[in-house]
């Protein structure tokens, strides 16, 4: 199950609240709905403090159990292999620093696990919204080419420029939108942006057909992002349980693995 964050907290909330307004007022109760508002904002942030408190403890359970360093506010020292991955200029605010690192045991070929956290201000004064993405970042032994394969939202194929908008929100300067020809890339399904034609050799047939493999089961899209020596891997706006880090882990390292065939 994936964990509750701050934004399914804040509709519980104001369900409650246009709920218990209603019945407040039906029964004649008209300045209810202050002290309601009062105590619902009270629970909130308790409540979200209590699931920080929560989802911290689910980590550190998770390290001890699969020979991970649990470190919650890294350094940025610790976090250089993240740096010049282009999709943080959209999972993460620039002012909100990556957070609960994941660093596997020295002979793990597990992957390093962070979050990106993004922050959108409600311009109405109420409470932010709040979105996470746990990032899974696989080393390469050698190099390998840079490239970007993002998930299409259903509606993406039907507005008209929107690989340029994805390039400039991505800060994709010099890469461009390609797919492999005369394989069965899931086009339909993921953009795939690339920085030169090398990846067209690069990409396993393998590797295609998993993700068509994860198409056909219905399986949450990922994304995938190489910057030349890592492979990143995630789902947008997620973060897991410690079951659904154990099945990223293992199909990430399938995925990564089929690019190596």
């Amino acid at each position: 199950m994936k964990p509750t964050d701050e934004n399914k907290l804040l509709y519980y909330c104001l369900g409650i609240f246009i709920i218990a307004t209603y019945i407040s007022i039906a029964l004649g109760e008209p300045n209810a709905p202050i002290a309601i508002g009062v105590i619902l904002t009270i629970a909130y942030f308790i409540m979200r403090s209590w699931l920080y408190e929560q989802r911290v403890e689910h980590l550190k359970e998770f390290a001890k159990k699969n020979n991970y360093e649990y470190i919650p506010t890294p350094h940025k020292n610790l976090l250089g292999k993240f740096n010049n991955f282009k999709c943080l200029n959209s999972l993460a605010s620039v002012s909100e620093p990556l957070l609960n690192l994941l660093v596997p045991g020295s002979d793990s070929d597990n992957p390093h696990m962070v979050t990106a956290r993004k922050i959108i201000s409600n311009p109405n004064g109420g409470p932010d919204r709040v979105y996470y993405t746990q990032l899974f970042l696989f080393n390469f032994e050698k190099e390998i080419p840079k490239f970007f394969i993002r998930k299409k939202s259903w509606f993406e194929d039907l507005l008209p420029g929107t690989p340029k908008r994805i390039i400039e929100s991505y800060k994709l300067t010099d890469y461009f939108l390609s797919y492999p020809k005369n394989k069965n890339f899931p086009s339909k399904t993921y953009f795939c942006f690339v920085k030169d034609d090398v990846f067209e050799s690069f990409i396993s047939e393998r590797f295609i057909e998993l993700l068509n493999m994860g198409i056909s089961k219905r399986k949450k899209q990922i994304n995938i992002e190489s910057d030349g020596k890592n492979l990143l891997f995630y789902v947008h706006h997620r973060r897991h349980s410690q079951d659904d880090m154990t099945y990223y882990i293992n199909l990430f390292k399938v995925l990564k693995d089929s690019l190596l065939q």
